[in-house]
């Protein structure tokens, strides 16, 4: 018999990563994320937020991933993300940085969200996040935006809360994966038998 490697689907990482709370009374006060992912390489960011039970209008929520944890590569202002990941009121995107600015990820199937009282779940697969290995991440959320005359979003009123808190870095994820190995019957043609020489004696 042989074996073949193949993928489970079961949650194989998980860590949480707290951030301070109350910096801004009007902003959406993050406390914690939890990070996961399954065999997959599925990726869950959930983004515990304290006092906003529900997603409106005037929000945002955005997950910043350096995906190389290479701070040159990616955007100066966001630590080197390479992508971002933004959750709107009913949608989710992913876009990826191209040098200068953040332009719609060449693919993002595996993006999708939910919201409930507690807070944001945002998803992602590691090969719409360029096969990352190991992350280094960031989270912003954003309330209080407005629209100005010209129909453009207005943050001259907006609040917000990072984590980490401004000037304290990234956090780190190792994306883990587990190969499981089961046993796959392998059916061979047996080989003929192979008749004895027979020795001649020359008398």
């Amino acid at each position: 018999p042989s074996a073949l490697a193949r993928g489970s689907a079961a949650q194989a990482n998980s860590q949480t990563f707290t951030d301070s709370t109350g910096e801004n009374a009007n902003a959406p006060d993050i406390t914690s994320i939890a990070v996961s992912n399954d065999d997959s390489g599925l990726i869950t960011f959930k983004v515990n937020i304290s006092n906003r039970p529900s997603l409106t209008d005037d929000m945002f929520v955005a997950v910043y991933v350096d995906t190389d944890k290479n701070t040159s590569t990616g955007d100066p202002q966001a630590a080197g993300a390479d992508y971002v990941l933004e959750l709107d009121p009913g949608s989710v995107s992913l876009f990826k940085w191209n040098g200068s600015d953040y332009a719609d990820a060449p693919s993002q199937t595996s993006v999708t969200f939910s919201y409930d009282s507690t807070g944001a779940t945002i998803r992602a697969g590691a090969a719409d996040l360029g096969g990352t290995k190991g992350l280094n991440f960031s989270v912003l959320t954003i309330s209080g935006i407005g629209t100005d005359s010209s129909g453009n979003a207005d943050f001259s009123k907006a609040a917000g809360d990072a984590a980490p808190d401004l000037g304290h870095g990234t956090y780190a994820y190792d994306v883990l994966t587990k190969l499981t190995l089961s046993a796959v019957s392998l059916t061979t043609t047996p080989k003929p038998a192979v008749a004895p020489v027979a020795e001649t004696v020359v008398a």
